[in-house]
């Protein structure tokens, strides 16, 4: 029998990001209702992590990034991260940062937020955005060259700048004052840091000198990083896991009365082998069917389809890619809720092409620029709907 989307989720070969389990954007309103946003709608998950959670004056919110429950299975079973663990959580489709990140800063699901994934296509500008570093895909050129800001590619919505908790955000340094993290902390106060002993260091300073309600939002990308230079799976990806472990017990340690510590992901990984790595060269003939290289994420690509090009485009993919991937409609997509509850806002609708493709197995489908080798592509992905990316953990201290 043909796999269907409805029959991989029935048999738990992927996970739809809303149903029975809560997601990162009932974390999200949870988290910003106990620290004083009003305008918060709740849900049943919204109530239940808000009890959960509890009603405390310094709430300190971590995400490590990359840090699926794949990876915090490997840890020992005393590990401080499994000794907390609350519940598990669902991931933000598609699975990767740049939804995610935005999806804990404003609470909204990408098809009210506009943000596609990792590379968002802008048919208005005829480019592609890396919308976190907020550059041009291929020249790395800021988007505020093209005449694009910051106000009309992010919702703007800011969290933190509606919360009655003071807030303050601890960043790598090297993106701590993008115009992105400026913008989605609403422009409240953030420190950088160089090292996840600094960054442990000045969670507990801030929280330390708060003199009223506070909000502490710590990122950490090491997990992540590393897992796609060398797969989620690897030793090395478990010792520094181990090493994470370690620095947030220290820092659920030193915490003042009244604080609560609230630990997730944005996301897993999984492995991808390079017999796996569909990656397109320039004159590829699908590249030529389309607007533009596929977008979104290589394990959710969304592709913008040419004029008159949509039957050539579903023949020549499904010639290639039906044993590992479906191929929806953008109005599949958006039934089977892939970009969240509601109808996708039609200002927004272009970003989101044609169709999505929804990786069945551990492959990809991306593009190959000039000079570039399938073999030194990162092996850890994210963006799809497998376990390994969509578990993600809730530890409560």
């Amino acid at each position: 029998m043909e796999d269907t989307l409805e029959s991989l989720f029935k048999s738990g070969r992927l996970l739809c990001a809303i149903g029975k389990t809560p997601n990162s954007i009932d974390l999200a309103k949870a988290m910003a209702k106990i620290a004083g946003v009003e305008e918060i709608e709740e849900s049943k998950h919204t109530r239940a992590l808000e009890q959960l959670i509890g009603d405390v004056d310094h709430l300190i919110f971590v995400i490590v990034d990359g840090l699926g429950m794949n990876v915090v299975e490997r840890l020992p079973e005393s590990s401080f991260l499994r000794t907390n663990l609350a519940r598990e959580l669902r991931a933000v489709t598609p699975s990767t940062t740049a939804c995610a990140i935005t999806a804990f800063a404003t609470g909204l699901y990408p098809c009210e937020s506009g943000i596609a994934g990792w590379y968002t296509h802008l048919p208005e500008h005829r480019l592609t955005a890396t919308v976190l570093p907020f550059w041009e895909v291929v020249t790395q050129i800021p988007l505020q060259e093209f005449g694009i800001s910051v106000d009309w590619l992010f919702p703007r919505s800011a969290l933190m700048s509606k919360m009655r908790h003071t807030p303050l955000t601890i960043m790598p340094q090297e993106i701590c004052e993008s115009v992105t993290s400026r913008h989605l902390r609403g422009g409240t106060e953030a420190v950088g840091y160089a090292s996840i002993p600094e960054a442990i260091d000045a969670t507990i300073t801030g929280v330390a000198r708060a003199d009223s309600k506070s909000y502490t939002y710590l990122y950490l990308p090491h997990v992540d990083t590393l897992s796609h230079e060398k797969g989620p799976d690897h030793t090395e990806v478990t010792r520094l896991a181990r090493e994470v472990d370690g620095a947030l017990e220290r820092l659920a340690r030193s915490l003042r009365p009244g604080a609560r510590l609230v630990i997730t992901a944005d996301h897993g990984q999984i492995a991808v082998p390079v017999e796996k790595r569909n990656l397109l060269p320039d004159g590829d003939p699908i590249l030529k069917t389309l607007e533009c290289p596929p977008t979104s994420e290589a394990r959710f690509p969304v592709f913008h389809v040419s004029s008159n090009q949509t039957e050539e485009f579903v023949i020549k993919f499904r010639e290639r890619f039906s044993e590992c991937f479906l191929l929806l409609t953008l109005e599949e997509a958006e039934d089977a809720m892939l970009f969240g509850p509601g109808k996708i806002k039609p200002h927004l609708r272009p970003r989101f092409g044609d169709f999505v493709g929804v990786a069945m197995d551990d492959s990809i489908i991306g593009y190959l620029p000039p000079g570039g080798l399938v073999e030194e592509a990162p092996i850890g992905r994210h963006g799809g709907l497998s376990p390994e990316e969509m578990r993600v953990p809730l530890v409560i201290v």
